[in-house]
């Protein structure tokens, strides 16, 4: 199956909240600055997402509650 991104299932336990956080609001700058992002980026063909940079604490929660549900584990 072809996918575009890493898989999001699991994601805080391979890495961390603080992780996820920064990938999610700002991934260029987190690509520039984390190694293990910046491989992820290559390893998906180089395609961005969308900055949310105006997340707050509470959404990232609850984007972390939604991809950590189980029917995303496949």
């Amino acid at each position: 199956r072809t996918v575009i991104g890493p898989p999001l299932a699991g994601v805080v336990s391979r890495t961390s909240r603080e992780w996820f956080s920064n990938w999610v609001i700002n991934p260029d700058k987190f690509i520039r600055e984390n190694r293990e992002a910046a491989q992820l980026f290559k390893e998906y063909n180089q395609i961005r997402h969308t900055h949310f940079t105006t997340m707050k604490e509470e959404d990232i929660d609850d984007l972390i509650a939604y991809v950590e549900n189980d029917m995303f584990n496949y």
